[in-house]
């Protein structure tokens, strides 16, 4: 059995996801000590934040990644969600640019 020992962070952020590691570096960036950990230790094949809105582009622009994941962008058209017999429930369409972003 795994020796256990105990480590205090003032931020613990569980899942090291595209959502957990831009927190991490964002409150790095402000001198925030935390702590990520994962619960799986590989990279799966399973894709990650498909959707950026333009909420999650500011966040990326604050830790100055916003051009370089804009340069791997496509820009979307809006989203239709469909229950399983296919009738759309939801639409949400694109803003041009009214907060900032495509």
């Amino acid at each position: 059995m795994p020796e256990k020992r105990t480590i205090e962070v003032p931020v613990l952020i569980v899942g090291a996801g595209p959502t957990g590691l831009l927190t991490a570096n964002l409150l790095g960036t402000y001198g925030v000590e935390c702590l990520v950990i994962e619960r799986n230790p590989a990279l799966t094949d399973h894709p990650k934040a498909i959707l950026l809105d333009d909420e999650g582009l500011r966040a990326l622009q604050a830790a100055g990644l916003a051009d370089e994941v804009m340069a791997q962008v496509i820009l979307g058209y809006g989203a239709r969600y469909y229950e399983p017999d296919g009738t759309c429930f939801a639409k949400v369409d694109a803003p041009v640019t009214e907060y900032g972003f495509p």
